[in-house]
């Protein structure tokens, strides 16, 4: 079994609450790399926009990231293009043999700029050149675009809607990356968050490393995909799912809801916690089950895993320890700070500032008081100090789109805990399979940064050197 389910009841503000965290099984490193040569074979396809607006650095930062991605891929891994302006033009998907990785850098290398932005012509093409196995790969589609759709479908909210459904439909992930200030963040955000993607915002070398090592090291490292679970109480019972991250679905007649968690790579965990009410039958502490199901791809198999739900009855935290404290207080603040990004993000009045501050102070004053339970476990403290930090960033940072990206990816990420468990953005990237990955791609653009400087004579401060040291 590739996952591991731990449950445990809690007491706090006048409420119950159960805790759940679903993880990957930690993998000895030295077995790392034969783990990601026996995988399934990976089909990706990727939507390159190669707009005119993409001129210069940015269309330099793709055709790199492109050739580390042809890089990493196997004989076994398939590889698709759909380059896009105003027109399409696709390159069929291939098996990235020797061969067929000299073939595609060739394509790759004479991308260029030009035209409009058709986003949704490229996304369709793109979704009908993967195959119908759900079974036997590993689905990712990658969009990278520098600007808003101004072609074919130009509305966001119909862009999400319309292919929403169709990548869920054939369990295809989306990562989607941002190039330069003028893309659509909410596109990008709700695309990558609806489809178990990650969306990246794009805007120097050292991003496009971090970026694209992160989304790879995650497929090629992933342990578990289409996890999903089930949360059935006793007739009775209120409770509500508190996880502002997933997708919940209700079924009010049996008491019943399904919780979408997606994909779990190495070393990654998930949680999320259930307030509850047993009011009618306090002493009853058998309150219900739950189930998880997911797709093994360590031991490639499936399985359906059925728990009792058995409480400990408690009037507060004291029977917990101290590592299940700070999870649970983790958890509470993490969807505290989700839910208050998402009310700073939609005010809008005159009074904007004053409201923001109210609701910073209330946020902070929250965790100054949880950090009163910590005192004495400094480890533990600065989780929380992270949490106050985090939001005091987005309130310094001037450029909007910059506040838009981190409060996106606070909302989206902070939900992809790795076990170290850390609080910032860099958590989401922190497994054994990403930290390989982070490691390749530095030593890639490392060298063609020196082979520059030393053999060719290349100014790497000069965009236009780049550029076409790039192509060559």
């Amino acid at each position: 079994m590739s996952l591991t389910i731990d449950t445990f009841n809690s007491y706090a503000n006048s409420k119950k609450y159960l805790y759940f965290q679903i993880k990957a099984n930690e993998i000895n490193k030295d077995i790392l790399s034969e783990m990601e040569e026996n995988s399934l074979p990976i089909e990706i396809n990727i939507c390159v926009d190669r707009s005119g607006s993409m001129h210069g650095n940015k269309i330099t930062n793709v055709i790199d990231t492109l050739n580390f991605l042809v890089e990493q891929l196997r004989d076994k891994d398939k590889l698709g293009l759909v380059i896009f302006d105003d027109r399409i033009e696709n390159i069929p998907p291939e098996y990235m043999t020797s061969i067929n990785k000299i073939k595609m850098r060739k394509v790759i290398n004479n991308i260029y700029s030009r035209g409009n932005t058709n986003i949704s012509g490229a996304c369709d093409e793109c979704i009908k050149m993967f195959s119908n196995d759900k079974s036997n790969s590993i689905k990712v589609m990658l969009l990278l675009t520098d600007g808003i759709a101004n072609k074919g479908i130009i509305n966001s909210k119909e862009l999400i809607d319309t292919f929403t459904p169709m990548l869920m439909k054939d369990e295809i992930s989306l990562h989607t990356f941002g190039y330069g200030s003028d893309h659509d963040p909410v596109l990008l955000g709700e695309l990558a968050k609806n489809c178990n993607g990650i969306y990246s915002y794009i805007k120097s070398k050292e991003d496009v490393i971090i970026s694209f090592a992160n989304c790879l090291g995650g497929i090629f490292s992933m342990c578990a995909k289409n996890i999903e679970f089930t949360l059935k109480l006793n007739p009775g019972i209120k409770y509500e799912i508190m996880a502002p991250d997933k997708k919940i679905i209700y079924d009010k007649d049996s008491n019943e809801s399904l919780v979408v968690i997606g994909d779990i790579s190495q070393d990654e965990y998930r949680d999320f916690v259930v307030s509850f009410s047993n009011d009618d039958d306090p002493d009853n502490l058998s309150i219900g089950k739950y189930s998880i199901k997911y797709e093994d791809l360590i031991n490639k198999s499936s399985s359906v895993l059925t728990f009792d739900i058995n409480i400990i009855s408690v009037t507060d935290d004291t029977k917990l320890t101290i590592s299940q404290k700070a999870q649970f207080y983790d958890v509470l603040c993490r969807i505290d700070t989700i839910n208050k990004i998402a009310l700073i993000e939609s005010i809008s009045s005159v009074n904007k500032d004053k409201m923001i501050k109210d609701i910073v102070d209330d946020f902070i004053e929250r965790v100054n008081h949880i950090k009163e339970k910590f005192t004495d476990y400094p480890e533990h403290l600065a989780i929380f100090e992270e949490y106050i930090n985090t939001i005091n960033n987005i309130l310094k940072i001037k450029d909007n789109l910059d506040a838009k990206y981190i409060m996106r990816e606070c909302s989206n990420g902070l939900s992809s805990q790795t076990s170290d468990g850390r609080t910032d953005s860099t958590r989401r990237y922190k497994s054994g399979g990403r930290d390989k990955m982070i490691e390749r791609a530095n030593k890639h653009f490392d060298f063609k940064i020196n082979t520059a400087r030393d053999h060719l004579g290349i100014d790497i401060d000069d965009p236009h050197e780049i550029a076409f040291f790039s192509r060559s």
